[in-house]
């Protein structure tokens, strides 16, 4: 039976269960007894916490249902009382034991009243009163009861056989004095006593089992898993609020029931097999919409298997703890350095890149990115990658141009063990699967040979690859970004590239300006390359003092090199103007022997920013004089007819900086 959960007598609040607090021994007996059990409880407060109901049958059990096993421990009741109440109650329940000792004395006493005495005995006549009745030869009547209307027919068939004291339990002497006869209790304070000290004893167990018991339902209250113990028969014995969760069932009492009782929606003929008994069982269940990865494993003891643990795991969360892992274990070079934050510009062009490769980063679909060399395309690769769902798991770039075709096909798809002469033992995984959640960037696509390609085109569609001499493929979850210098509508149509492919690959496409179409870009980025390689403090001074005349310069170059031609002429620039201390001066070296190209290279005006166009002739003019003076000012100043002042507020007015020196 359930009992509901009230609160304490005293407190007002359930009771915890703990190692300090007394054991609650709840003593039911009524009349004679009543008062037996109150004085025996007096004597081991020390013990327990004895409270008595002097209640019998259904009214001791109305209060006893209102009781939970906060409150009380286990009860101590006799005769018929105490069996109907141990029959009705999931409560331990303690029955007096009469013993020898307790017949003798209460018959001893009974004939103290009146030598005509009569025992009634519950349930069956006491073993220990037929050997009294032949010891000494005693006209003892006796009778027995299971209910009071027998208890009390049995009473009145003694006091018409002239029996004046009845010997018996509680109920018995409350009935015989009812009718005008005498009645003596049959139990002694000494089996009142032992009773008690049982249900002490008990209580004490079955409070360790409890907190043991507490314990454990609390580690499996706070299991994501579902959990389903099983007994050796295959019987419900424990199961947690993740499993009620799981199976879509409210909670409830199934202890002692086959799951297939329980829950039969669940299909359990894939995890219970009666012919495994020892062995672990595992299976993919799906409930409703969910899928779970359930694990039937035995509980052995020494004498074998003394039940079944079963847990339900959502697979989903399985793909998390995975991509955890897989994300805990990524190798540093297969991490995405750069962000779009890196991408430096002044320029609407480059400005609506970096707009679209923002949202693409929130999709899927496989991106195209076009350039010259050198514009930044796996920069904006890593971008997409760091600013989507994919960012904790591997960035794998491919240079698809830079490997024989043997060589690329081993190390895209992998290969198995002794697939080849000088193969890996145990085989290799290939970039493609160590990509997996994560983003396969395809550098050069154009460079890849048209064996691969076709090979490529199956990864894409199927999300699958087979290794090299493997004939079983593996699903692989990956993001496709490619990129090429080439026009591959012309590959397509030269034959050197698959249209099926080419479609697949031409979804979201990004096309990337080079540095000579988005001038506005190159101060701001030299800026920012500067900072990196000389410091906060002396990437300012390089840029504002130093490379202020040749502003003008820089901006009109081509950099048919583009972004990474510009960063190799920051570091070359750094490498000579870098000093040991940043008290000293900055030094001005020679710009036409540090970036020669910058002055051999057909000059363009018209590239120039606006505000700078206008005396673009001006500016070329002088740079011309210098170059044929050897950067001599005086020899320029004759060769343009102009004095020193007026060349150095020209150069002046090509600086960044109005308080720049006059270059040296």
């Amino acid at each position: 039976m359930k009992h509901k959960k009230p609160s304490d007598e005293t407190s007002g609040q359930p009771r915890d269960v703990n190692a300090t607090e007394l054991p609650s021994i709840l003593a039911v007996g009524f009349s004679k007894l009543g008062g037996r059990f109150r004085d025996v409880a007096m004597t081991l407060e020390s013990e327990a916490r004895i409270r008595v109901l002097a209640k019998g049958f259904d009214d001791a059990m109305s209060d006893i249902h209102a009781l939970s096993e906060d409150q009380i421990d286990v009860i101590v009741s006799a005769g018929a009382n105490g069996t109907y109440i141990k029959n009705h109650t999931d409560f331990p329940t303690v029955l007096i034991n009469v013993t020898g000792s307790d017949l003798l004395y209460a018959v001893s006493k009974a004939r103290l009243i009146s030598p005509t005495v009569g025992v009634v005995a519950h349930g069956h006549i006491l073993p220990e009163l037929l050997q009294l009745k032949a010891a000494f030869g005693l006209d003892l009547p006796c009778s027995t009861y299971v209910t009071n209307d027998d208890a009390e027919s049995a009473v009145l068939a003694l006091r018409r056989q002239g029996v004046e004291v009845i010997v018996g339990p509680g109920s018995v002497t409350t009935i015989a004095e009812q009718y005008g006869m005498a009645g003596v209790l049959l139990y002694s304070d000494a089996s009142i006593r032992n009773a008690f000290l049982t249900a002490i004893d008990m209580a004490r167990t079955r409070r360790a089992e409890l907190r043991k018991r507490a314990f454990m339902d609390g580690i499996l209250r706070n299991l994501r898993d579902g959990i389903l113990a099983l007994d050796a028969d295959g019987r419900i014995q424990s199961i947690n609020a993740a499993m009620f969760a799981v199976l879509g069932a409210k909670q409830q009492k199934l202890v002692g029931l086959a799951p297939a009782q329980a829950f039969p929606q669940v299909p359990w003929h894939n995890l219970i097999s009666d012919g495994v008994r020892a062995a672990d069982i595992e299976a993919i269940i799906s409930i409703g919409a969910q899928s779970y990865l359930a694990h039937n494993r035995p509980l052995l003891d020494p004498s074998g298997v003394a039940g079944r643990l079963i847990t339900f795991t959502e697979t989903s969360q399985l793909q998390r703890m995975e991509r955890s892992v897989r994300s805990t274990n990524t190798p540093r070079q297969l991490r995405a350095r750069y962000v779009l934050a890196d991408l430096i510009h002044d320029s609407p062009a480059l400005r609506r890149v970096k707009e679209y490769a923002t949202q693409y980063a929130q999709s899927d679909a496989t991106v195209l990115v076009t350039g010259e060399s050198g514009t930044g395309k796996e920069l904006v690769a890593q971008g997409i990658h760091n600013a989507g769902t994919r960012c904790d798991y591997p960035f794998v770039a491919v240079n698809c141009g830079g490997l024989s075709e043997s060589l690329l096909e081993s190390e895209l798809f992998g290969y198995e063990d002794g697939t080849f002469t000088g193969a890996r033992r145990g085989g290799k995984i290939g970039l493609i699967e160590a990509a997996h959640h994560g983003t396969l960037f395809l550098d050069e696509i154009g460079e890849m040979p048209v064996v691969l390609q076709t090979r490529l085109l199956r990864v894409i569609q199927e999300r699958q690859i087979v290794r090299v001499g493997a004939i079983e493929p593996t699903p692989v979850d990956i993001r496709v970004i490619a990129a090429t210098h080439r026009d591959l509508r012309q590959e397509v149509a030269a034959g050197r590239f698959r249209e099926d492919l080419f479609y697949r690959l031409n979804i979201l496409r990004l096309s990337l300006p080079p540095l000579r179409d988005r001038r506005e870009d190159i101060w701001p980025a030299l800026a920012r390359m500067l900072d990196e390689l000389l410091g906060a403090t002396d990437g300012p001074r390089c840029l504002n003092h130093v490379l202020a005349p040749w502003r003008a310069a820089l901006l009109a170059y081509r950099w048919p090199g583009n972004v990474r031609e510009l960063r190799n002429v920051a570091m070359r620039i750094a490498a000579h103007v870098r000093v040991p201390s940043k008290d000293m001066p900055l030094p001005v070296p020679d710009m036409r022997e540090i970036i020669p190209e910058i002055f051999t290279a057909p000059f363009e005006p018209a590239a120039l920013p606006s505000e700078l166009f206008k005396r673009a002739p001006d500016f070329a003019e002088i740079l011309a004089a210098l170059d044929e003076a050897g950067g001599n000012r005086e020899q320029a100043c004759r060769r343009l007819g102009i004095s020193r002042s007026t060349l150095w507020r020209k150069l002046r007015e090509f600086r960044i900086d109005s308080d720049a020196q006059t270059p040296g």
